[in-house]
């Protein structure tokens, strides 16, 4: 059994120390490059990765760059609710309404990113998000800790 709290707080202090680097982008003959890499193929789509660097994103072309994205559908536990994949957890916690918020969460994907077309809540206004009905303000620690432990569990995969 993964003991969540030991990852969570491995996880914080490895964030702690850890010094992001932007790989640079270079434009050579109308084209774009990282560490000497097309970030573009001859079809015009967007490479997703390299053995240099990953572009995250669904729609992007290469193996982990969807896998990596919030919309891959995958099952995992989190605080004893079952979501669909990480984009669930981000458009369910834009509903105040618990039962709308479980809801939410059992979407995966594409699906649950749509859903934020049914919600006129502006999280943005307030900075108030919501889990299981208990207010969090976007912009504290506990909102970082929170989606911490999500990363977590979603990564030791607290399968169903």
């Amino acid at each position: 059994m993964i003991d969540i709290k030991k990852e969570l707080k491995d996880f914080q202090e490895f964030k702690k120390n850890y010094i992001f680097k932007q790989n640079e982008i270079e434009e050579i003959n109308g084209k774009k490059y990282c560490k000497g890499e097309p970030l573009i193929n001859e079809e015009g789509e967007t490479i997703g990765d390299c053995d240099k660097w990953i572009n995250v994103g669904y729609k992007n072309k290469g193996p982990y760059a969807k896998v990596l994205s919030n919309l891959f559908p995958y099952d995992f536990k989190f605080r004893d609710k079952t979501l669909k994949s990480i984009e669930s957890f981000f458009q369910g916690i834009k509903f105040k309404d618990i039962n709308m918020q479980n809801l939410v969460f059992t979407y995966s994907g594409l699906d649950a990113n749509r859903i934020k077309a049914c919600n006129n809540y502006d999280w943005k206004e307030t900075g108030t998000l919501y889990f299981q009905g208990k207010e969090i303000n976007r912009y504290s620690k506990e909102y970082d800790d929170l989606v911490d432990e999500l990363y977590i569990s979603a990564n030791t995969k607290s399968i169903i």
